[in-house]
């Protein structure tokens, strides 16, 4: 077997889906085995084996929309479907979040739909309809991940982005806003006191209250540090894109940046961006890896996955019920 018809496996349908099962087998094999337990704050909305179907199943369907994306939208103008190998590779660092149903999956997947809806409106300033549709999914959104109203204003930028950002956009966002809002009051479903909005507290000793497992922060750490080193290097190579590939694409990088300094700055409730982070990152090492592919561009990949399948091992030995006892 040659160099090239590696890479050229590992870029095809069925390589990615026989990477992912492998993959998410591994997730569920460490579920079976009692280490995936959630950190402290993070409280599953169902706990036992059918949240962690569900989860796994909201797992699947984020990369489905990844996929869904990229196809549609032409996003990394080559066609490959490594995005779903990567994603997988880089939740198997925290198993966990692929197997605990909780409102942290709510970003990825309502933030994949608002820019699915955001792409199609691409020069078309007379498609207020959807950016209403935008704004009022997003808001809404609030009642379960408070934290979702922070990306309103990325939101706006990405308006700008697609080159629709007038006035009656600024007027269909203004009302989709307040919409969510105006529903739950008018009937009667909570006080105008009670309305979701997003807190950021900051602490002197931050780490006695969120995650201290170095297995995890490493984890976060390199997920964070291979998104920004692949982003860094997509933004020079986006330059010789068409508008419609630069648009999206900026769309993808100014979010992730968001997410990224959101995590940082909100710390204590870092857990919530962690699906958003990985789905992000996943796309911009992605990016970068199909956008460079070359004879022997499966060392690249292959070193990628198994950075995370290390950290995945690592976490899976030191938080077995075994290990911990």
């Amino acid at each position: 077997m040659t160099a090239r018809s590696i890479t050229d496996f590992l870029h095809s349908r069925p390589g990615a889906r026989l990477i992912c099962l492998a993959e998410l087998l591994l997730i569920a094999g460490s579920y079976v085995m009692g280490s995936n337990r959630c950190p402290d704050g993070v409280v599953p909305s169902l706990n036992g084996w059918a949240g962690a179907g569900c989860a796994l199943t909201l797992t699947v369907a984020v990369m489905a929309m990844l996929r869904l994306l990229n196809k549609q939208f032409n996003l990394m103008r080559h066609d490959s479907s490594l995005g779903t190998p990567i994603f997988a590779a880089m939740t198997t660092s925290l198993p966990w979040v692929a197997t605990t149903l909780w409102p942290g999956w709510m970003l990825p997947v309502m933030l994949l739909i608002v820019g699915y809806l955001l792409f199609t409106s691409f020069s078309d300033p007379t498609s207020t309809r959807t950016i209403y549709q935008i704004f009022t999914l997003t808001t809404a959104s609030a009642f379960i991940v408070p934290q979702s109203l922070f990306f309103l204003p990325i939101l706006l930028i990405g308006c700008a982005q697609m080159r629709i950002l007038t006035l009656r956009v600024v007027i269909a966002a203004i009302l989709g806003i307040i919409t969510p809002g105006w529903i739950a009051i008018g009937f009667d479903l909570c006080e105008p006191a009670d309305l979701p909005l997003p807190t950021i507290e900051f602490a002197s000793d931050i780490f006695s209250q969120t995650l201290v497992e170095p297995q995890t922060l490493a984890s976060v750490a390199v997920i964070a540090l291979l998104g920004l080193i692949a982003m860094g290097a997509n933004l020079y190579k986006l330059l010789s894109y068409n508008a419609v590939t630069r648009a999206t694409n900026g769309f993808l990088t100014i979010l992730f940046m968001s997410t990224l300094l959101l995590l940082i700055v909100d710390f204590i409730n870092m857990t919530v961006y962690l699906p958003l982070l990985i789905t992000l990152a996943s796309y911009q090492v992605t990016l970068f890896l199909v956008t460079r592919r070359t004879d022997r561009g499966w060392i690249a990949i292959v070193t990628v996955m198994v950075i995370f399948w290390g950290l995945f091992f690592w976490n899976l030995w030191t938080s077995l019920p075994s290990a911990t006892a």
